[in-house]
C-alpha cells in the first residue's frame, strides 16, 4: 500500500522537476492490486475514448514482467491500438501480432508485440515475457496510436512481389527489362 501511494507522488514530483504540467498527461493509469486469481489481466481495460487505463494484478503474480506488460498494452488501448491476438485462443495473429512477421524461419519469435503481449515460439504456443526489454511496438500498433502513417504500417506488412536479393539472381529478360 506504501509503494501505491508513493508512485504518484514520485511521477508528479518528477514531472514538476521537468516543468511538465500533470494535468496535461496523455493517458491516465490506475493499477489496481489485489485478489489472487491466476489472470487478473485479462479484466484490465483501457479506452481511447477517456484516455484512461485500468490494469488489474494478482497479488500472486510471481512473472516480473507480466505486470509491466499489461499496463503498457491497456496504455496501448488508450493510445488507440487494437488487439493484434485472436480472442478466442488468446494467440498472436500473423502477420499484425508479430514483431518480426516475414522471419524466416517464422518461429521462435524474439519478442512479444505489444498488443499481442505473448512471445510465439512455435504454432499455437506462446511465452509470456519476463521482462520488458521482449516487448516491441509492432508497425499496426504504431500507426494505430498515430505513431506513424497507416499507409507505412500497409508497406511493412505487404512485402514486395520480387525482393531485391531476388532480382539480382534473375535474369533482365525475366524481370520483364530489355537487355
Amino acid at each position: 500500500m506504501f509503494r501505491a501511494w508513493q508512485y504518484p507522488r514520485y511521477f508528479r514530483q518528477l514531472a514538476q522537476d521537468h516543468g511538465i504540467s500533470t494535468e496535461k498527461y496523455t493517458v491516465k493509469v490506475y493499477v489496481v492490486y489485489g485478489g489472487t486469481s491466476p489472470d487478473m489481466a485479462a479484466h484490465s481495460r483501457g479506452s481511447r475514448k477517456g484516455r484512461v487505463a485500468t490494469a488489474f494484478i494478482s497479488l500472486d503474480e510471481r512473472n516480473p514482467g507480466y505486470p509491466l506488460v499489461t499496463i503498457a498494452h491497456e496504455i496501448g488501448h488508450a493510445l488507440g491500438a487494437l488487439d493484434t491476438y485472436n480472442p478466442e485462443t488468446s494467440h498472436s495473429t500473423h502477420p499484425e501480432g508479430f514483431v518480426e512477421p516475414f522471419a524466416d524461419p517464422l518461429y521462435p519469435q524474439r519478442f512479444a508485440e505489444l498488443m499481442a503481449v505473448d512471445i510465439p515460439i512455435a504454432p499455437q504456443v506462446e511465452q509470456e515475457i519476463s521482462q520488458l526489454d521482449q516487448l516491441r511496438v509492432g508497425h499496426r500498433s504504431a500507426a494505430d496510436m498515430g505513431w506513424i502513417a497507416p499507409e507505412q504500417a500497409d508497406l511493412f506488412y505487404t512485402p514486395p512481389a520480387i525482393a531485391p536479393e531476388e532480382k539480382l539472381d534473375t535474369p533482365p529478360s525475366e524481370q520483364g527489362v530489355e537487355e
